[in-house]
């Protein structure tokens, strides 16, 4: 499926790394396709930077334009000396290399392609291919739908998972360290860090970032209609105020590693990252290598204490409010006394009744080189049900 255009080898060196970059021209709007030129531009500078830096000349091909709008796949390759002060990647033994001991080695040329979609689930079918190709790292260029997208399409494979944040949320690039930081992705491709992270799992999904149901979902589900001018944080808040005087809680079963509890709930969020709704700081203290999700339940409120307790959101001090409980756990269940639409990582996919489980490890995540606090090992080790309850 993917067609190559040209390649670029490099003259010496038998072994090379390869990175497939899945661009969604959709994404934010359009602007993912409207960037596509200033990556190309990134990617070619950050090969000229390494090959600078010491590595064999690259021998470049002439380069085709194809129609807009069709799969193109742009081809170059490097020598990637060790990043001055760089250290080796750790991370558990039981995963793998992605390729025998080639893999994300700092010393041995990169090969880098752009694919770009067609239209919804072809990002997922691009990294499938990708991945079963034997791509070393397989990059989504979009925003948290794309990602989510990508990484349905690498789950079970041996290639890393990247992201080139160009979406409008771009919430879980703020997790990892990369929102507004496109040229440090980009650089990251070439030398960065591949490490485990854990994944939530729910209605046949595989998601990094959170996932839920809802007054978020049904807020999330009408900024997703809303106008092609308004983005990010503001479409969402216009979205909170247009659907909240119409939007009645609803009667909630939870059952959070075999403990239940019942309540009437204005939505409950299950995260494994920290950011959702652009910039909202939904779970302020969720990890994504503790092999738990962070689940934020917000009891019912009326109208005017919703509004005035959600701006603390933003800051993530939402979760001191006395209608505001903080939970843990690696299995959820939620069931519902009327069907609630689902979102997972920005999308509305599906409703309740909902089974969410998190695997740890699942995916290897490309981070920058400088170690993300975020990704500390820090495995719980306290009851995974027990909670933080806000007052």
């Amino acid at each position: 499926m993917l067609r190559q255009l040209y390649r670029c080898r490099p003259v010496v060196s038998p072994v090379s790394r390869r990175a497939v970059i899945v661009l969604n021209p959709a994404s934010g709007r359009g602007r993912a396709g409207r960037m596509r030129a200033e990556l190309e531009r990134l990617l070619a500078a950050a090969t000229a930077r390494q090959v600078g830096a010491g590595g064999a000349p690259v021998q470049r091909g002439a380069a085709r334009r194809t129609p807009p709008g069709s799969e193109r796949i742009v081809s170059e390759s490097l020598r990637s000396p060790v990043p001055p002060g760089s250290k080796p990647s750790r991370f558990p033994a039981q995963v793998p290399s992605a390729t025998a001991g080639a893999s994300h080695r700092p010393d041995t040329p990169l090969e880098w392609q752009i694919a770009q979609t067609t239209g919804p689930g072809s990002a997922t079918r691009i990294a499938a291919e990708a991945a079963a190709s034997g791509a070393d790292i397989v990059a989504a260029a979009g925003g948290d739908g794309t990602l989510n997208e990508v990484l349905n399409g690498v789950a079970g494979s041996r290639s890393a998972l990247a992201l080139l944040p160009m979406g409008t949320g771009n919430d879980f690039a703020r997790t990892v360290g990369l929102y507004g930081r496109l040229p440090l992705a980009v650089q990251t491709l070439f030398d960065g860090d591949a490490r485990p992270i854990d994944a939530g799992h729910v209605a046949g999904r595989w998601f990094l970032n959170v996932a839920g149901c809802g007054f978020d979902a049904a807020v999330a589900e009408r900024a997703n209609r809303g106008p092609r001018w308004l983005s990010g944080a503001p479409a969402y808040i216009a979205a909170v105020i247009a659907t909240i005087a119409r939007f009645r809680p609803a009667g909630l079963r939870l059952t959070l590693d075999g403990e239940t509890r019942e309540l009437r709930a204005m939505l409950c969020s299950v995260a494994n990252a920290r950011f959702y709704g652009g910039g909202m700081r939904i779970a302020p203290d969720a990890r994504l290598d503790d092999g738990l999700f962070d689940v934020c339940l917000l009891a019912e409120a009326g109208v005017l204490e919703f509004l005035t307790a959600f701006p603390r959101v933003f800051r993530g001090t939402h979760t001191a409010h006395p209608k505001v409980a903080m939970l843990r756990a690696r299995q959820v269940g939620i069931e519902s006394d009327r069907p609630l639409p689902l979102l997972i990582d920005g999308e509305v996919i599906g409703t309740t009744p909902a089974e969410f489980s998190l695997e740890p490890y699942a995916v290897r995540f490309l981070f920058p080189p400088a170690r993300p606090s975020d990704t500390r090992p820090n495995r719980a080790k306290s009851t995974p049900a027990g909670g933080r309850q806000g007052g």
